[in-house]
């Protein structure tokens, strides 16, 4: 087996993974109600995301210097005040994050669902 040194060598695009994303709650994970959970969970899939693929931080309030850290491509607020304040069901972009802010999973009405929605699909078509 006389292969040449190199021959499988791959380029980096094939290890480009997603960047990481945020998922911000006012409480904690276990006080979380089952429906909100199960909200949360058909929102992600309909986004083309997953709770196992996601990081999810519970606190009352946060900065997106604090976030950078983690370095995230995407950050869901759901309740949590983020600054800078963004308005709610747009997409912000700060360097490489997306942002977009919600109301608390329990608060989302339908009108306020197809809000969040329409926010999310500006991100499928990117």
């Amino acid at each position: 087996m006389n292969e040449a040194p190199g021959q499988f060598i791959y380029s980096e695009e094939l290890y480009s993974l997603p960047g990481r994303t945020i998922i911000l709650i006012p409480t904690g994970w276990n006080e979380l109600p089952e429906t909100d959970i199960i909200l949360l969970d058909k929102i992600l899939s309909a986004a083309r995301l997953s709770l196992a693929g996601s990081q999810i931080i519970s606190t009352r309030q946060t900065s997106l210097a604090e976030l950078q850290r983690y370095k995230p491509s995407l950050i869901l607020s759901f309740g949590v005040p983020l600054q800078p304040e963004t308005e709610y069901y747009q997409s912000a972009a700060h360097e490489n994050t997306t942002i977009i802010r919600s109301h608390p999973l329990g608060d989302l009405d339908d009108a306020r669902k197809k809000n969040l929605w329409a926010a999310l699909k500006q991100l499928l078509n990117r």
